[in-house]
């Protein structure tokens, strides 16, 4: 499994055909070595491709899931090479927790007196 990690970037992306490229951005606020995820404004289609554009280089990605939330469409997408850490790393990044944490500690009772 990899490692994933939030992240917090905002990115310019690119519809596909090319013939009806659409710029739009989107932020980026997971990452990992083969996708991520991307908080935009409208939605796109499970297997639709699009351009990622990062350091003045291109990512071609493709949708896995698109989920509404009442701001916009969060969407999880695959890449098919490494994009991260090789080629991109967004300034703001945090390791991601599975959620498990430890037992909460005790308070102390108080006595009356």
């Amino acid at each position: 499994m990899e490692q994933q990690f939030y992240c917090l970037d905002l990115l310019p992306i690119q519809t596909l055909p090319a013939n009806q490229l659409e710029c739009i951005c989107g932020t980026l606020l997971e990452i990992w070595p083969s996708g991520g995820v991307i908080h935009a404004d409208e939605p796109m289609v499970t297997g639709q491709k699009f351009i990622i554009s990062v350091n003045g280089s291109q990512v071609e990605a493709e949708i896995e899931s698109c989920q509404q939330d009442r701001y916009g469409f969060y969407l999880a997408f695959k890449v098919s090479e490494p994009w991260f850490p090789e080629s991109y790393q967004p300034p703001y990044l945090n390791v991601k927790t599975t959620g498990i944490v430890g037992p909460t500690p005790k308070t102390p009772e108080r006595r009356a007196g």
